[in-house]
């Protein structure tokens, strides 16, 4: 049974029910977007602070160089 005023709105057992499907496909579309994005975000995060920790342990071993060289 059609809800009154709305094409895409269904009543059934009590229930109002969207039948525009392609509004939902375009939901599904966009939240799996989302999501695809987020995980990149993530994984570039994980990069970049892989590569500080990276960064800052050099910058160490440089320091050990140097101070060795200083007292030598």
């Amino acid at each position: 049974m059609k809800v009154e005023g709305f094409d895409n709105l269904a009543k059934i057992g009590g229930s109002v029910i969207n039948t525009d499907t392609s509004s939902y496909e375009s939901y599904i579309a966009r939240r799996n977007f989302l999501a695809a994005n987020r995980n990149q975000t993530v994984i570039q995060e994980n990069k970049i602070n892989s590569l500080e920790a990276e960064l800052q342990e050099m910058k160490e071993l440089i320091k050990q160089v140097l101070n060795g060289k200083a007292n030598n």
